[in-house]
Parts: structure tokens; sequence; C-alpha cells
């Protein structure tokens, strides 16, 4: 909270600065489709299916600077059992283990209006940049098993996306969008823990480190946006 009320405030002093009129606060609901790899530790096959994933929520700040469109947004951190940011998983299935899931994230992207249908309804293209951590911890619930699977796998990393925009304005306050960040390429680095006493320290953490072109991973965006200037 702290962050977002600086960067708020950064971004009023560089409106301020250029002389703009409007700031608009967004809320987004984020509907996210993504693969799960599922590696059943027991018997050792592997299943893949899709995720489909509702309540995702972020907040952003936008303004307009010489014609281009700024916006930071912030997803709500998730902790939680399930797995809430997109991208391709594998995941450990097994009765022994008790999986929880962590993320961070936030993007900032920058864009024009391309094309005003009427004077209400807009499209815009934006590119933006996604750095995003998530943790998958397993946790042991039976102790006298004599398999091991990761105890953690920690993934740092930062995607650019291009980004579909449409705008209808309602208002001099509100405004109603649909987003479409679409991934061109992934850096992701993950580090992979395995709590296996047979192996020795060093030996039990994997470093990996990928560089992903065009990933599967699909997210649609409806937020509202109300502006948060005084009527001039």
């Amino acid at each position: 909270m702290k962050r977002l009320i600086f960067l708020s405030l950064l971004i009023v002093i560089i409106q301020n600065s250029y002389g703009q009129k409007k700031i608009n606060l967004s809320f987004y609901q984020n509907t996210d489709v993504f693969e799960i790899n599922k590696n059943y530790f027991l018997t050792g096959n592997n299943e893949s299916s899709k995720k489909y994933n509702f309540n995702r929520i972020s907040i952003a700040v936008n303004t307009k600077i010489k014609k281009l469109n700024h916006e930071i947004e912030f997803v709500i951190p998730n902790f939680s059992s399930k797995i809430k940011l997109p991208m391709e998983y594998t995941i450990i299935q097994s009765p022994y283990y008790k999986s929880s899931f962590m993320s961070y994230e936030f993007r900032y992207k920058i864009g024009k209006e391309i094309y005003k249908f009427t004077e209400s309804l807009t499209f815009k293209v934006s590119t933006g940049i996604n750095p995003y951590y998530s943790k998958i911890e397993n946790d042991t619930i039976n102790l006298d098993n004599l398999n091991f699977a990761p105890k953690n796998i920690k993934t740092l990393g930062i995607s650019i996306n291009v980004v579909p925009e449409l705008n209808y304005v309602l208002s001099d306050k509100w405004i109603l969008k649909f987003n479409i960040p679409l991934k061109l390429y992934d850096f992701r680095k993950s580090k992979l823990y395995i709590d296996d006493p047979a192996l020795q320290a060093r030996q039990r953490t994997r470093i990996d480190q990928k560089h992903i072109f065009f990933e599967k991973t699909y997210t649609f965006q409806f937020g509202i946006g109300y502006s948060i200037n005084k009527n001039k």
C-alpha cells in the first residue's frame, strides 16, 4: 500500500509538471487461462490441464503525458492453496504433501490511441513490462513416507507484453475498459529446493533459467476507471 501511494503521488507530480488534467484510478477483474502440468509423485505419471481463474483483482493508476497514456498496475498479492499467477506450471501431486502458493506482480505500460470509433468508444495499443515473483511450497503432512518431492520452487521473472485495449467513456468521471495483455517474451528464473536427506546440501538446490516466446497463457481484463481530478 505504501508503494501504491508513493507511485500515485509520483504520477500526480509528473502530470502537473506537464500541465495535464486527468489522473484515473482503475480497478480490473482478471480472467486467466493457462496450463498446469501435474506430476503424480507415486506413479510417475504426468497430466496436463487448462486452468481458469476468475478472481485475480488489480488496481491501476493512469495518466496522459504528451499524447501517451501511462499506467502502473498492481495485482493484489496471492496467498492461498490455489494458483493465480498466469503462467505454465509443473506441480507435484502426492498424498504426502499439501501445496500452497504465493505471488506478487505489477505491470507498467505505455500506449497510444489508435482509432476512435465514436466520441465514446476508442481503440488503444500499449506495450508493457510485467515483473513477477511466485513461490510454490510443498508442506509434508506424513513424516513416515519415503518419498521426497520439491520442498519449494521460487520463480522470479519479467515479461514483455503488447496490450490491445478498448475504452468506453461513460461520463467525465467514469470509463469502462477491456484489455488483453499478450505475452511476447518472458525471462524466467526458478530456484528449486529438494527436501531429500540422501543428497548433499549443495545438491538439494537447482537453478533453472528460461527464455519463453509467445507463451500460451491468456488474460482478459474487465475494468472500470474513475477520474480523481476535480472538474474544471
